[in-house]
């Protein structure tokens, strides 16, 4: 028992140090690449993004979350079409959803099933125009001394260090629908570290989200706003979750707010969905 003892402190300072302040040095050695995407994005975003990653760093670890519709048959034409076109590289892992999962769910599914503890999370509409971006993104991760950062004050591309999502909680999957995960992630991260995630400007990363916020919209769920985020979401998010409170903190929220319902201590929330899957 004493012998299990120090081995749980000696990995107790161990995590403590390569999160410390002042531990600069510490980089990931390998870096997991993550992507979500759906039919709608193949041709014109995933086929060129996923040929590039595969062009600058052939061997790295990529894994594919493939979103399916809501209340609608996957498309069998577009399963075989991009489980083909995975199948021409190596260390490409698609999870497939038959059915429309949040985007909380996509990227904590990516998270879980990577080998490596640092992810790279792309959205489909992000393109890489440097064969080095690789070693830009290390770069930042030594300078943020480890922990997890967005790319270009944006979450359609951010580095997650999987220790850091261990002890905060992971995304949270009671956001059935597209929208929101960033403020709340942004609200909780400084709630909880007391500090800001940071954020690197990295030019190797082209964003190409704001043509595509109006163009797409999700199959059977209701949007707000024109665009393509969940009306489930923003009311899950202002109306169950948190509650305005000028002593509360603001993060990327419009006003100060508390959290009201934290939800249940447990991962992941697979009944939150199945109760909740016809509100969409």
């Amino acid at each position: 028992m004493k012998i299990l003892e120090k081995i749980t402190d000696t990995f107790s300072d161990r995590l403590k140090t390569l999160l410390s302040k002042d531990n600069v040095e510490y980089a990931p050695d390998k870096i997991s690449i993550g992507i979500t995407t759906f039919e709608n994005r193949f041709d014109n975003y995933f086929v060129p993004l996923l040929s590039r990653l595969k062009e600058y760093v052939p061997e790295s670890e990529v894994i594919v979350a493939v979103n399916g519709e809501h209340r609608q048959t996957f498309n069998e034409i577009y399963r075989k079409r991009i489980l083909e076109f995975i199948s021409r590289y190596n260390k490409v892992y698609p999870v497939v959803f038959p059915q429309f999962r949040g985007l909380s769910k996509l990227w904590n599914n990516i998270v879980i099933n990577s080998s490596n503890d640092f992810i790279l999370m792309l959205n489909d509409d992000i393109m890489i125009n440097n064969p080095s971006f690789l070693k830009d993104v290390c770069s930042a991760a030594r300078k943020n001394k480890g922990r997890s950062f967005l790319i270009n004050r944006s979450w359609s591309h951010f580095v997650i260090n999987r220790s850091e999502i261990d002890e905060l909680g992971y995304f949270d999957e009671r956001l059935l629908g597209i929208g929101e995960e960033d403020g709340d992630m942004t609200w909780r991260y400084l709630h909880h570290f007391g500090r800001e995630i940071n954020s690197f400007k990295l030019k190797c990363f082209i964003n190409y989200a704001e043509d595509t916020v109006n163009v797409y919209k999700p199959t059977n769920i209701r949007c707000h706003s024109g665009s393509k985020y969940s009306l489930f979401n923003r009311d899950f998010m202002f109306k169950e979750k948190y509650q305005s409170e000028p002593a509360g903190i603001k993060g990327m929220f419009d006003e100060p707010v508390s959290l009201k319902d934290p939800g249940e201590k447990q991962y992941p929330h697979e009944r939150f969905y199945h109760l909740h899957k016809n509100d969409l």
